[in-house]
């Protein structure tokens, strides 16, 4: 079970939901309107379990960067780690930050 993860986790123009199983999905805009990446992953190997700090591995399932075929980019199977420290979940694979319902109340991820 990934509780400290579980749940919709938000930012500007950008949105992630983690279901109690590990797996979630990732969708990024470009900063207005234009979504630029789609992805699902499944967690694994989930260290901490608290909501204020807890770290996990992340292995991309499915991937879409929407006509971007930059080769340096994310592929399906990679893996990364998400790590969540006081409310903010940051994605190592995407270097995206995502907010719990409290920091995104507070701004921390943007507008």
């Amino acid at each position: 079970m990934f509780t400290a993860f579980a749940g919709d986790w938000v930012g500007h123009t950008r949105s992630l939901t983690i279901s109690p199983s590990g797996h979630g999905e990732e969708h990024v805009n470009d900063g207005c309107c234009t979504t630029v990446l789609d992805m699902t992953f499944q967690l694994s190997a989930q260290r901490g379990s608290g909501p204020a700090h807890a770290t996990a591995t992340a292995t991309v399932l499915t991937l879409d960067l929407h006509g971007n075929n930059d080769p340096n980019l994310l592929r399906v199977g990679q893996r990364g780690t998400f790590s969540i420290s006081d409310g903010v979940l940051t994605d190592q694979l995407n270097q995206v930050t995502f907010c719990n319902n409290t920091q995104q109340v507070a701004g921390t991820c943007g507008a």
